[in-house]
């Protein structure tokens, strides 16, 4: 199975499909795809500024042993 690619562009297509802008596989207009990469772009940058807040996520794993603190 091939792995999706998310990109910009496919999130900004999924948002205006789920919304009813657009249907599902309808061909975006240029000034919509430019104003929907605004909108997320300033949506990502507001989180960064957010305390605690990361646009991405990170995993750690950590091996844990019975009876050891």
């Amino acid at each position: 199975m091939a792995a999706t690619q998310l990109t910009g562009q496919s999130i900004v297509v999924f948002a205006l499909e789920q919304l009813g802008v657009y249907g599902v596989g309808q061909t975006l207009q240029a000034s919509d795809a430019t104003t929907g990469l605004r909108r997320l772009n300033a949506m990502v940058s507001s989180w960064a500024i957010q305390s605690l807040t990361m646009p991405f996520v990170s995993w750690t794993i950590f091996s844990l042993t019975a009876n050891v603190g």
